[in-house]
């Protein structure tokens, strides 16, 4: 799917990742997009939710 700017996105997910390795996560995330040469956008931490509805 495009992106307005003209990049092509493919792929949109989310991780739910224990604080203490987040800055893991990141380190490899980083060293992912390096050796791919591809652009790669870690954006967070963001506060969890959930979708189940009022019970």
């Amino acid at each position: 799917v495009p992106g307005g700017d003209g990049r092509v996105h493919v792929l949109n997910a989310t991780y739910l990742v224990a604080e203490q390795r987040a800055e893991e996560l990141a380190a490899l995330v980083r060293a992912l997009g390096e050796r791919t040469g591809t652009r790669i956008e870690l954006t967070g931490p963001w506060v969890p939710y959930s979708f189940v509805g009022e019970v």
